[in-house]
């Protein structure tokens, strides 16, 4: 039976190499939006905000890196302090716990939690209302530019 030694300064296959030679793994630097929960900020009140990782299989990377994200239910990775004070919140003021974000972050899918209140009918047509007259303010200022 015969085995070749590839030396090491031999170059890579193309679907091993990577954007750069191939021999190091580049992390994405940065913060790469996948998907973003506009309906959120509508119809919530955001108070707080958290950070948590996601438990993946190898198949779902893939996918998200290409900006497609399914609606299965995935673990959060939380400590368990942030979890305890989440479930607190939760429970005891009445408050909602919503996906505002899901991203990559240096190579690795988080997802942005919000602590949130519901916003009442009136309260989202103020701020529709403030929206359009800032556009406005800002329509105008540009016009006399």
């Amino acid at each position: 039976m015969r085995c070749d030694v590839v030396p090491d300064t031999a170059p890579l296959p193309a679907y091993l190499s990577g954007p750069d030679d191939g021999r190091d793994v580049a992390r994405e630097q940065g913060r790469k939006v996948i998907a973003r929960n506009r309906r959120a900020y509508h119809d919530y009140r955001i108070e707080d905000t958290y950070e948590a990782g996601l438990v993946l299989t190898g198949t779902e990377v893939k996918s998200l890196r290409m900006g497609r994200a399914s609606r299965r239910i995935r673990k959060l990775l939380l400590h368990r302090k942030e979890i305890d004070r989440l479930a607190r919140e939760v429970a005891e003021q009445g408050l909602t716990l919503i996906p505002l974000s899901l991203y990559f972050s240096n190579g690795n899918v988080k997802v942005e939690l919000g602590l949130a209140r519901g916003k009442r009918t009136y309260d989202k047509r103020q701020d529709l209302a403030k929206r359009e007259a800032a556009r406005e303010v800002d329509r105008a200022l540009k016009r006399r530019r």
